[in-house]
């Protein structure tokens, strides 16, 4: 499985989960397993969300080492990127 391929399984669980858990709570589904549903599916989103850091932290060393970027460019994405992973704030 490839990173990309983990990102879109990630995204998509995610999305399932979440659609199982609003369509079969108080049908088939007790609020207690739409609940730990919904937290799976807030798991999987993470997750994706970690997995996207780290496909732009690879991308950002992967432009360094083709010579598409300078030491200093590399820095300051990785810098950005960190950033970002923290949600703007650090």
């Amino acid at each position: 499985m490839t990173l990309d391929e983990a990102i879109k399984h990630c995204e998509e669980k995610a999305k399932e989960l979440s659609d199982k858990a609003y369509a079969e709570w108080g049908k088939s589904m007790t609020e207690e397993e739409a609940y730990d549903c919904n937290e799976c599916a807030r798991e999987h989103e993470q997750l994706a969300e970690w997995l996207k850091e780290l496909a732009g932290y690879r991308g950002a060393v992967e432009d360094y080492i083709d010579g598409n970027i300078t030491a200093t460019e590399l820095g300051y994405k990785l810098a950005n990127l960190f950033v970002e992973g923290y949600g703007g704030e650090v």
